[in-house]
Order: C-alpha cells, then structure tokens, then sequence
C-alpha cells in the first residue's frame, strides 16, 4: 500500500472516530447552552433549532470528509474538479475553524481540524503532480 494511501486512510478514521465525541460534546456542552437561550417568540425559537441544526449537521461533513478520504487512498486523491473543489475547501475550512477553536484554548478539536487535513494533505502531495484546483480535469 503506497504511503499515501496510509495517510487519507488515517484521516478519514480521524474524521470517523471523531463523530462520536462531536456528539457528546453536543449533548453535554452546546445543546444544554442552547436550550437557554430566551425563547419569547418564533424567532427566538427559529435561531435556537437553527444553531442547534447548524451543530448537529458537523456530524454529516464528519462522515463525507471520512468517506471521501477513505475513496481518495483508493483513487490516489481527488480526481474531479468537483472532488478538487471539495478537497480544497474541507482543507481551508478546517484550517480556519481550527485556528477559532485554538484562540479560546480548546485544542482537543484539533486532531480533526488541523492534523486530518494535514494528513490528506500529505497523501494529495505524495500522489504527485495535480492539476490546480481552479482546473478542470483531463
């Protein structure tokens, strides 16, 4: 199995075993800070469900990163356009989201922002020469 292939591998089980703590993170921290949220109207109540969604969908993007990782160790990274764009976004995102989570001291995240990304980086440059994100593939 090329070198590669071991780094999407072990980033879409980062991203996997990260799912359950996401979960338990939201049912003891975020949804119990939700839940007091002042709800007097529909509004109130819209934003506090909203946010609440917001959250829990982390969980579905956990898993595609996951998934699309684990196909990437097969396919040898991203080959599509639309799987570049997607590759290079999920990278930004969790680079910057990382960096939020980091500047109010909770690094426990970080395994899944900073070195998930890093490893599928690593694999996408191990694959060798690709296209530019912006390119369509041949």
């Amino acid at each position: 199995m090329p070198v590669s292939s071991t780094m999407w591998k072990t980033a879409a089980i980062l991203y996997a075993i990260a799912i359950p703590g996401h979960i338990a993170g939201g049912l003891k921290l975020i949804h119990p800070l939700l839940n007091k949220i002042p709800v007097t109207k529909k509004e109130d109540k819209v934003g506090q469900r909203s946010a609440q969604n917001c959250y829990n969908y982390v969980n579905v993007s956990l898993a595609i990163a996951g998934l699309l990782n684990w196909q990437w160790a097969r396919t040898r990274g991203p080959q599509t356009f639309e799987e570049k764009i997607i590759y290079w976004t999920l990278l930004a995102t969790h680079l910057a989201y990382g960096y939020r989570y980091a500047q109010v001291g909770e690094y426990s995240v970080l395994c899944v922002m900073w070195v998930a990304p890093a490893l599928s980086l690593a694999g996408y440059q191990l694959d060798g020469p690709h296209a530019s994100p912006i390119q369509a593939s041949s």
